[in-house]
């Protein structure tokens, strides 16, 4: 559980909270697995890998309090936008990358999604990170495999969809 929990390991480990949670709030326990896939899974760290992982303190908020519903604890629970990110956002510029790169990424097939893997391992100054580097580091974007060398950024899960755009519509006030 260093980066996340896989599937597996939320169904081996989990199970009596997951069932638990579907009795408070009404519903199958295949839904409430599938719900929680859509909502707090879908981080992908290695692209060699094609499983992902899900945001083990959102889990474990939700399974926590299944009366809340299934919640955003993204950024809650992990603080609140990076200063760094913060900090690159005071410039128009990056505000308008940010708004681009979040319409953009829902859109599987535009190319702005591409990003290369000497891309991602560069060292660049503080206030020279590509924007979509930044929200890969910042956990707003993960991986998803393509060839080798490039990789598919994506948001990972509906919960980062709702901070994202909550951080797009902060960037654009």
């Amino acid at each position: 559980m260093l980066l996340g929990i896989t599937e597996d390991e939320l169904r081996r480990y989990f199970d009596p909270w997951i069932k638990n949670a579907a009795a408070v709030l009404g519903m199958s326990i295949p839904d409430v697995y599938a719900k929680m896939k859509s909502v707090y899974g879908g981080f992908q760290f290695s692209v060699g890998n094609e499983e992902t992982v899900y945001n083990p303190r959102s889990v474990i908020s939700f399974l926590s309090n299944p009366e809340n519903g299934f919640r955003n604890y993204w950024r809650s629970v992990s603080g609140n936008t990076p200063d760094v990110l913060l900090k690159y956002l005071q410039k128009a510029d990056n505000r308008e990358s940010l708004i681009r790169l979040s319409d953009s990424v829902k859109d599987e097939k535009n190319r702005d999604n591409i990003v290369a893997f000497d891309e991602i391992m560069a060292k660049a100054e503080p206030g020279q990170i590509p924007m979509k580097i930044l929200l890969l580091e910042t956990g707003y974007f993960t991986l998803r495999s393509i060839n080798f060398p490039y990789g598919r950024i994506a948001v990972p899960n509906e919960e980062v969809s709702e901070s994202l755009s909550r951080l797009s519509l902060k960037a654009q006030s």
